[in-house]
Parts: C-alpha cells; sequence; structure tokens
C-alpha cells in the first residue's frame, strides 16, 4: 500500500492556482492542498514586518543584512517611547483574506475535478512567538506584546474557519524559531541581531510545548489542526542541524500532552545527509495519539529517489506508519526543479 504525500506549504510559483494545479498532480496520494503563499507571503515572517512598520505604536530599532541572504533586510522594531507594550493591539495580519482568495480558487479545481471532493484547503501561520520575536528587538517588550499578537492570530483563524468549511480546511502551525531554538539550548544568543528569552532547556521545553499546545485548541473541533516542526529553510539552508530527531520527539510529545484537542498531523524534517539510525532511533519514543499522523519530511531532490528510499529504510525500523514529504516549503527552490520533486514524491510513496 502507498505511503501518503503532505505538502508543508509553500512553493516557488506566481500564484494560488498555479500552485494547486501543481500540487493536485499528486491528488491520489494526497488530501491537503496549501496554496503555496505566493507573492509577498514568500518570505514567510518578513510579510508580517509591514504590520510592524505600519504600527503607531511601533518605531523601526535597527535593520540587518541576512548572511543566509544579502539581498534580504530584516527589520526589527521597538515600542514608541512613552506606549505602554501591553496596551499595544493589533488589528487584520491578512492571513485570514489570502485564504479566503485562495480558497476561491481551491473551490473551481475541485469543480473542474483537479483535486478531489474529500481534498482540504491547507492554511500554513507561523506562530505568533515567532513573528514577535523575529520583529521585536526588546525582550521585555517582546513578552509584553506577544499575548496581543496571539489575539490577533486567533481572530485571523476565527475568520478563516467562518469562510471555508470545517470539512475542506486545514490549519498548519509552522514551528521553526521554536525548534531552533530547543535545538541550540537557546532562543537568539551571542552573535545574532536578537537577544536571549528562555536559557534553560527544560524551561523551553515545557513553555514553549504549552504554547504551541494553545495554538493548536484555537483551530476549533473539526478542523484539522496540524503541526510542522521546521530547522529553517533561508536560503534553501537549514539554521541549526539537529544532532538527531531526540529534541524533535520531546517537542512533539510535550505538545501531545497538552493540546487541548486532537493533533491530525505532526511533521518532523529529516536533514538531506541523514541516512543513520543514530538519527532515527528517538523516533521510537514518541507517544504518539492513535489519530494523529506522522509525516517525515525526508523527501529530498538533492538525492533523487535513491537517497529519499534509502532514508525511507533506516525510518522503517524506527516507526511503521508515516507519510512523506519534504522538510521544508518548496518556496525557495527553483521552480524548474518541481517536477522532479514531484516524481521523486509519487515514486518514493508508492514504493512503500
Amino acid at each position: 500500500m502507498a505511503r501518503s504525500i503532505h505538502f508543508v506549504g509553500s512553493a516557488p510559483f506566481p500564484d494560488a492556482r498555479t500552485a494547486l494545479r501543481t500540487f493536485g498532480q499528486l491528488n491520489d496520494l494526497a488530501t491537503r492542498f496549501p496554496d503555496g503563499e505566493p507573492r509577498e507571503r514568500g518570505s514567510w515572517l518578513l510579510w508580517q514586518t509591514r504590520i510592524f512598520r505600519q504600527h503607531e505604536d511601533f518605531v523601526p530599532d535597527r535593520t540587518n543584512v541576512d548572511w543566509r541572504r544579502p539581498d534580504v533586510e530584516i527589520t526589527t522594531f521597538r515600542v514608541r517611547p512613552g506606549r505602554d507594550p501591553g496596551a499595544v493591539r493589533f488589528g487584520d495580519l491578512g492571513y485570514a483574506a489570502e485564504a479566503s482568495r485562495s480558497y476561491a480558487i481551491f473551490r473551481e479545481l475541485m469543480a473542474e475535478g483537479v483535486l478531489p471532493p474529500a481534498s482540504k484547503f491547507q492554511v500554513s501561520l507561523p506562530t505568533p512567538f515567532c513573528i514577535v520575536w523575529f520583529h521585536v528587538a526588546d525582550v521585555s517588550e517582546q513578552v509584553a506584546v506577544e499575548p496581543a499578537f496571539e489575539d490577533a492570530m486567533r481572530r485571523e483563524i476565527d475568520q478563516i474557519a467562518s469562510v471555508i468549511p470545517a470539512e475542506h480546511l486545514s490549519i498548519q502551525w509552522d514551528i521553526a524559531t521554536e525548534m531552533i531554538g530547543l535545538e541550540r539550548g537557546t532562543i537568539g544568543g551571542p552573535g545574532t541581531a536578537f537577544p536571549d528569552r528562555i536559557r534553560q532547556f527544560d524551561d523551553m521545553l515545557d513553555s514553549l510545548g504549552r504554547t504551541v499546545a494553545r495554538l493548536c485548541g484555537f483551530v476549533p473541533q473539526g478542523i484539522d489542526a496540524m503541526v510542522h516542526l521546521c530547522f529553517g529553510d533561508w536560503g534553501h539552508k537549514h539554521s541549526i542541524e539537529p544532532k538527531d530527531a531526540s529534541k524533535m520527539v520531546a517537542f512533539a510529545n510535550t505538545i501531545f500532552v497538552h493540546a487541548p484537542r486532537r493533533i491530525d498531523l505532526i511533521h518532523l524534517p529529516v536533514p538531506r545527509e541523514r541516512y543513520d539510525e543514530a538519527f532515527f532511533a528517538p523516533l521510537q519514543n514518541l507517544r504518539l495519539p492513535p489519530a494523529t499522523q506522522l509525516a517525515l519530511g525526508l523527501v529530498h531532490h538533492t538525492d533523487g529517489l535513491e537517497g529519499t528510499l534509502r532514508r525511507m529504510r533506516t525510518a522503517n525500523k524506527f516507526v511503521a506508519n508515516y507519510a512523506i514529504g519534504t522538510d521544508c516549503g518548496l518556496g525557495r527552490r527553483r521552480p524548474e526543479t518541481i517536477t522532479e520533486l514531484l516524481r521523486i514524491h509519487r515514486e518514493a510513496a508508492q514504493a512503500a
């Protein structure tokens, strides 16, 4: 029996229609289809910079050039002097409006038969923690501002759920800063543009795990809630390479314990160089709830079908049932590689 396929989110296409049509080529193996996060959303967190730049309660603090992408400037902000950080509020963030537009296209493609009737439109969201950490320079202001941004994100989800029927909707939280921090042992650190926030691993694991679990609770019952753990893909490179899957497993288990609702899928990335048992062995400690699907991001274009199958053979020694996908979204890839990458997905899934 073939394995199912999970698409992480982004795609290197100019519009949602192209992304959905492309992902729809695997509609016999996948059920959730993202819009590819086109245009401004292709910059992931940088799309939200406009929210802080236009906000009357924030002023720019400093602008840095990212070492992985010298053409990209990252601006951080501080609360305007004299304003109370705890009183900051946020309006529309734009996610609900984008989801509504893309869902209309999704419906058209279902009517055309490009996507089957049981398909679900996938909305991928960064966590408020990640967005605030990325944009707000001062640690105390981060802590004060984050609840307001979390409230705004919850309103976005409520708007999305009011427009898209539950049976056609899935919402995925993209967990990057948190996972990188857990692997590194701190959020931020010496030599970065951002200050440390939480220093002890156990504190981080519990605090961040509870936060992600709470975010999953924002997704109304009847709508798929998913979690994608990530080590970054800025410039198509991880921000940090994990020693093995142990911290991902610990994080996932913490989320499961505290989640107030079912988590329908959790996606764990697998670096392209890792075929070894030492990386995959911690998966045997994953306390996966019966209703939660595991997806492993072990499909890589770099070493093709052979490398993907090699990683799958090692994974099979420690976990039996899992979907396959890439370790992160496709947005930072060259468009001309996607056809081959989808072929690798299909042949690897069917080889199982």
